[in-house]
């Protein structure tokens, strides 16, 4: 990182290169004063007043579960779970939170940490904005939680509400896999 030069800077309109592989390895590592200043390097000043482990609120962001072609030249790939595209708070440039319920055969849960790489690979909407899909790199901890399904009939959006509600009360999660709601 530190041999990144302003003339290297011209060809990658100032951004580092290096300084972002090293965020996503030091998260990767949990070295996360390595991280903040790969991230400071890489233009993000908002990492360079704290300390310890990095927990910022970064907005939300689609993140394909068990992606099905690598996204690095070397990455190994997953080799359980289906491809699945699931919502998830991201924590920092390079780490997030599973916000959604994944579908069981993904071999993830609902509030999974999972590392994830810089590289737009799609998009989704969200409040109306077009917002870039990121591709899982690995999971770095299992929440615990277990996955359960129910067939639901005749529930109206009010009953859909107060079981949500309910839900985040513990905190759980919940989603609607029908594709109706």
């Amino acid at each position: 990182m530190e041999l990144f030069t302003a003339k290297d800077g011209e060809e990658f309109d100032g951004a580092n290169p290096a300084a972002w592989n090293l965020g996503i390895a030091s998260t990767a590592t949990g070295d996360w004063a390595t991280a903040r200043r790969a991230w400071v390097a890489y233009g993000l000043e908002r990492y360079e007043n704290e300390s310890g482990p990095i927990d910022m609120d970064c907005g939300m962001a689609p993140v394909r579960l068990n992606p099905d072609r690598p996204s690095l030249p070397h990455q190994v790939l997953h080799t359980a779970g289906s491809t699945e595209v699931v919502w998830c708070w991201r924590r920092s440039p390079a780490h997030a939170v599973i916000a959604s319920v994944p579908l069981p055969e993904s071999g993830h849960r609902f509030r999974d940490v999972v590392l994830h790489d810089g590289e737009r690979r799609g998009t989704r909407r969200l409040d109306g904005q077009e917002v870039s899909v990121f591709d899982q790199l690995e999971r770095l901890e299992e929440s615990g939680l277990s996955t359960w399904q129910a067939q639901v009939a005749g529930a109206s959006s009010d009953d859909m509400q107060a079981l949500s509600d309910l839900c985040e009360q513990r905190p759980l999660g919940l989603d609607d896999w029908s594709g109706t709601g």
